[in-house]
């Protein structure tokens, strides 16, 4: 399941999964990167960046 948000003006992405606790968005950047951050139970979290090769 996938769900897009409007964070302030911004349209985001925010996937679901099955068996994990914990949530995440990801954003199209510039250059066709797409930045993102996802944030896992018991306080865990990763911000991230894939690029395109």
């Amino acid at each position: 399941m996938v769900t897009v948000l409007d964070m302030a003006g911004i349209e985001a992405v925010v996937p679901g999964w099955r068996g994990g606790c914990g949530r995440g968005w990801v954003v199209l950047g510039t250059a066709g990167r797409l930045v993102g951050h996802i944030f896992i139970h018991n306080g865990d979290e990763s911000g991230f960046v894939c690029e395109p090769d």
